[in-house]
């Protein structure tokens, strides 16, 4: 009597362990599919870690807050030779892989794309300027820049980090591309804290030159002797 009480209480113990391993299993499965679903809808995936590199060289390893340090203009508006050849020894593989469209994965994201914008127009601006591959190469970031904006990527990016995702657009032969570049940097310009106000109008007013260059020729005359096209009288003007 004793043992078949003993019995029965092991396999009423054993009843309830095996319910609170399964309970317990059911919680754990449950939250992961809960943080799963939370990353999805509180932030973008993980950036690529060559993407990562090419923003932190850009734009400082502090990028994400609205600041633009003098040593970051500097490399932006002209790059010292040191510069230049760290971008050439860090990211000339990457530049040609973008180039062959290997990376327009980095696209799904907001900053990804941004990356990958630098290693299309920046990075060959400063690597091979004045040069057919560069003007391929841009032609290449105006669409990478205008698919972006219709996906309204450019949305989480900070003002200085957009100043570089519309910038294929103020290179464009396209006087809807200029017209729309112009209007995004004007939007900058308005909403630019006052401490940066400067910076920003000239920006502008630098897309402002570029649009008004395509309203008057329809192209930009200092390309035809790379694209050999023949200039007309109004473009030797213009270029003398």
């Amino acid at each position: 009597m004793f043992q078949s009480s003993v019995t029965r209480w092991h396999f009423v113990a054993a009843f309830f362990a095996i319910g609170l391993v399964t309970a317990a299993f059911g919680l754990f499965i449950f939250s992961l599919a809960d943080k799963s679903e939370e990353t999805v809808l509180q932030g973008e995936p993980m950036l690529e870690a060559r993407a990562s590199a090419v923003l932190d060289f850009w734009f400082g390893s502090d990028s994400g807050k609205i600041s633009i340090e003098p040593t970051r203009l500097a490399l932006w508006e002209k790059p010292n030779e040191l510069q230049v050849a760290l971008i050439k020894e860090r990211f000339l593989h990457d530049i040609q892989q973008a180039q062959k469209g290997l990376l327009d994965g980095w696209g799904d994201h907001a900053r990804g794309r941004l990356a990958l914008i630098l290693l299309l127009d920046q990075f060959p601006e400063v690597l091979t300027p004045n040069k057919v591959e560069h003007l391929e190469s841009v032609q290449k970031a105006s669409k990478m820049a205008m698919a972006g904006i219709r996906l309204n990527q450019n949305d989480p990016l900070t003002l200085e980090e957009r100043l570089f995702f519309y910038h294929p657009l103020m290179e464009a032969e396209s006087l809807e591309l200029q017209n729309q570049g112009l209007a995004l940097y004007e939007r900058l310009y308005e909403i630019a804290p006052e401490n940066m106000k400067s910076t920003f109008k000239q920006w502008f007013e630098k897309a402002q030159k570029k649009r008004d260059t395509i309203y008057k020729f329809g192209r930009f005359p200092q390309h035809n002797a790379l694209l050999n096209r023949e200039s007309t009288d109004q473009e030797k003007v213009y270029l003398e």
